[in-house]
């Protein structure tokens, strides 16, 4: 019996501890959370400016945790703040009293600096370094102590004697870089940067990104690029210092000083040491891709030509052969960059390099020399020899539009009608065929057809799946076609065989229809578009008073026209680039701005204006 009882009580006694424990640990994490929410209470006054409620805050929560080290710092900076020096020494001699911890004297030697008693905070500081000489913690808390109030020179001092006593020149390289950059000498600090480089090269990507940070003017750019050539002789990372120099030149579109260090970093590559030919070429490829996409058209070709003359087995020979094509594409060098993009297509088999370059063989034909037989055959080359190739159904756009340009209107509805059939509505080419149609039609005068076509686009308005730009053109054709199909139906024929003249690039038999409309037709709502047309046309042949009295024409007599802010731009564009008046262009755009502030030229006109002002300038 008495054995029973004894055992009852034990149990009791169990579950009552139990009990206990568990509460314990329910309470444990309400508490945590409750002290959490009061930091960020704290933190959020503190931001606020509001000190002194901070401070109440931040006291109760040190008091109840006092090896906290978030709520020492926030007490810490409140009192310093509100100048509750007295108090704050005391809290702060609490700290050392229970850790002796350097940081704790650092903080003692800020605030005798700021109850201004620099004197005394030097002592402390010095006294730190030497009673914790040996730890290197200590110079980090001293000068950080010194860099939040501004004593920048001193705390330089304190890490380089840190240096000096630890024997560690390799050490606080990124505390002294920062300093050197908040004072603005941004040579010494990548000097700091260089010297970590020179012992951990695999941080160079860290490196650059933090040198990146002050070399984005020209100025700092070349001091820092002096920097880097000057220390080039002693230095182990050649090849990394040059990599530095190039990506700062590139930066600052200094495509020339660039390519230079390209073309020694490619015979100091680490990869072309180890002869490996995939890699070949690789540091020139990188470049000359960028100065390609900048337009930097000759040094692009330079780079490429290096590639092609000395690095035939490099995985990027082809594509230096593309890029170089490319580049004189982009010139308006037709002959040599068709030629290019044969030795492309000779040299690169059936690869996605190979047909593209026998599709931009058929965009210089079409596009450039406007010979639409040879277009043709070269597009048609591209199906025969590529038959499932990415540019297929570009290639039949393009092989309507030859046709189109020809005049030949059932081909040309047979190849849109062709890539059309091969689309689903969701794809994003669909609206551009049907597009086409639509304008087809147009041409031919079939303007109940075209507005049914174009409908077909229309009706998806709103939908995410239609083409906007489409979309856009669809909804101006249509608008264009019942304004005027049922009033001035003869202007539009007119205007629409104008558009025939215009694809076979007879520009006097356009410019002649286009003036029939004006004098037969002039309150006609098409003559806003025969006036925009008229300008564009004028100003291509080089008559640039008269496209500029187009447009002017077009400004005063329709007022309300959607199309004001388009010919506004196109006077500004001819003053500045083909009559190289930038006073009167600067004027034009400003009227862009003004006169049409909602247009979607805003930006860019914005951005012109700022350009021109600098070339003013300059000038």
């Amino acid at each position: 019996m008495r054995f029973m009882i004894n055992m009852v009580l034990v149990l009791m006694l169990c579950l009552t501890t139990f009990a206990g424990y568990s509460q314990t640990q329910e309470k444990r994490p309400y508490r945590q959370n409750n002290l959490s929410n009061q930091l960020r209470v704290a933190q959020n006054l503190e931001r606020r400016g509001n000190f002194l409620r901070a401070l109440d805050i931040y006291k109760k929560l040190y008091q109840q945790v006092p090896g906290n080290q978030l709520y020492y710092e926030g007490v810490k900076k409140s009192m310093l703040r509100l100048k509750q020096f007295d108090e704050l020494l005391q809290i702060i001699n609490g700290q050392i009293a229970r850790s002796n911890d350097a940081r704790y004297y650092a903080d003692v030697g800020s605030v005798y600096y700021q109850m201004s008693e620099s004197g005394k905070a030097f002592e402390v500081w010095r006294g730190t370094v030497s009673q914790f000489v040996n730890n290197k913690a200590t110079y980090t808390h001293v000068a950080n102590a010194m860099i939040a109030n501004r004593l920048y020179d001193e705390a330089i001092k304190v890490y380089q004697q840190g240096r000096n006593h630890l024997d560690q020149p390799g050490s606080f390289v990124f505390e002294l870089a920062n300093i050197y950059v908040l004072r603005l000498n941004f040579k010494e600090a990548t000097r700091e940067y260089l010297s970590h480089l020179e012992t951990n090269p695999n941080q160079f990507n860290y490196i650059e990104s933090r040198i990146v940070g002050y070399t984005k003017e020209r100025d700092s750019a070349f001091e820092i690029a002096g920097v880097l050539k000057n220390s080039i002789r002693k230095s182990k990372q050649k090849y990394l210092i040059r990599k530095l120099m190039a990506d700062i030149y590139l930066r600052v579109k200094e495509f020339g000083l660039a390519l230079e260090q390209f073309k020694i970093m490619e015979k100091l590559s680490p990869q072309n040491k180890k002869r490996v030919n995939a890699f070949l070429g690789k540091e020139l490829y990188f470049f000359a891709d960028k100065a390609l996409r900048a337009e930097k058209y000759s040094y692009a070709e330079d780079a490429f030509q290096v590639i092609l003359e000395n690095y035939p087995k490099s995985n990027f020979l082809h594509k230096a052969l593309f890029g170089l094509a490319v580049s004189k594409q982009k010139q308006g060098l037709s002959e040599e960059a068709l030629l290019q993009f044969q030795e492309v297509i000779n040299k690169s088999g059936i690869s996605n390099m190979a047909q593209e370059a026998q599709f931009q063989i058929g965009e210089i034909y079409y596009e450039k020399l406007f010979d639409l037989e040879k277009a043709v055959n070269a597009y048609k080359a591209l199906l025969k020899k590529y038959p499932k190739n990415k540019f297929l159904n570009q290639a039949y756009f393009r092989l309507g539009d030859c046709n189109l340009a020809a005049g030949k209107y059932s081909e040309a509805a047979q190849w849109y009608f062709r890539s059309k059939s091969l689309l689903a509505p969701r794809n994003e080419l669909y609206d551009q065929a049907t597009y086409k149609i639509s304008y087809l039609l147009f041409l031919q005068a079939d303007y109940d057809s075209a507005l049914v076509s174009l409908n077909e686009i229309l009706d998806k308005m709103g939908n995410a799946t239609v083409n906007q730009d489409y979309a856009n053109d669809a909804l101006e054709l249509s608008f264009l076609i019942q304004e005027n199909k049922d009033k001035n139906e003869e202007a539009l024929r007119l205007y629409s065989s104008a558009k025939k003249f215009n694809l076979r690039k007879n520009y006097i038999e356009t410019t002649d229809t286009l003036k029939t409309i004006l004098d037969k037709f002039p309150s006609a709502a098409v003559v806003e578009l025969v006036l925009l047309d008229l300008g564009n046309i004028e100003s291509m042949q080089g008559n640039y008073s008269q496209a500029i009295s187009s447009f002017e024409k077009l400004l005063s007599d329709h007022p309300e026209s959607v199309h004001n802010a388009t010919a506004q731009k196109r006077i500004a564009e001819i003053y500045e680039t083909n009559l190289a008046d930038l006073q009167k262009a600067f004027q034009a755009y400003e009227k862009v701005l003004v006169n049409y502030p909602m247009s979607v030229y805003t930006e860019d006109v914005r951005q012109k204006l700022r350009e021109l002002q600098g070339r003013q300038l300059n000038n």
